[in-house]
């Protein structure tokens, strides 16, 4: 008898395929919310001065709050996607051990390949919270250089300044804590002991 019911399992990988439609969809809000503030910005530009702040400059400060909240949503639907893949392969390890299987099944695998230290930053789940996060942390850069251009008082240069702080440190910390969450995600044991 499996101790994983096949139903529960079809539920599951439905909920990882729903939960990956929603960290793409994440990714083009991403992508047009930065692409909308940088239009309203730009557009408004005073084309006869050119170094003069725009009119709408304090809105590029949203940038990089704006891309750090994507990215802890998307950090976050990415480790409930290990969390089910998790489950499903400690879940099915007794049924697989029981029939004397040695193929790795694919929950396995991509355990394997998340756990890979050496090959993290090239491995094809390294690219994505890699891509997602460092996107983030370079639009911050670009607000705080920007932002200490256009400002015109010391409020404005604050807003700017800690925005594109705050914009940055977020990112960085995720990037660098989320092998260690995958890690501790699978050295939890499906069998409710502690590991």
């Amino acid at each position: 008898m499996p101790w994983i019911d096949q139903h529960i399992e079809s539920d599951l990988r439905k909920e990882i395929i729903e939960s990956q439609k929603s960290l793409s969809d994440f990714m083009k809000w991403k992508l047009i919310a930065i692409a909308s503030i940088g239009s309203v910005v730009l557009g408004s530009l005073d084309l006869r001065n050119p170094t003069a702040a725009p009119k709408f400059g304090l809105l590029i400060a949203l940038i990089p709050l704006l891309c750090a909240y994507i990215d802890l949503i998307s950090v976050h639907l990415i480790l409930r996607i290990v969390v089910i893949g998790v489950y499903i392969q400690k879940a099915k390890q007794p049924q697989l051990v029981a029939g004397g299987a040695q193929t790795l099944d694919y929950e396995g695998f991509v355990n394997r390949v998340l756990n890979d230290r050496k090959n993290y930053f090239i491995s094809p789940f390294g690219l994505e919270t890699a891509a997602l996060h460092i996107s983030t942390l370079l639009l911050a850069i670009f607000v705080l250089f920007v932002g200490n251009y256009w400002a015109q008082t010391f409020v404005e240069k604050l807003i700017y300044n800690s925005c594109a702080i705050i914009g940055f440190l977020i990112p960085l910390f995720l990037l660098l804590t989320f092998k260690l969450r995958v890690q501790m995600i699978t050295s939890v044991s499906a069998d409710n002991k502690k590991p």
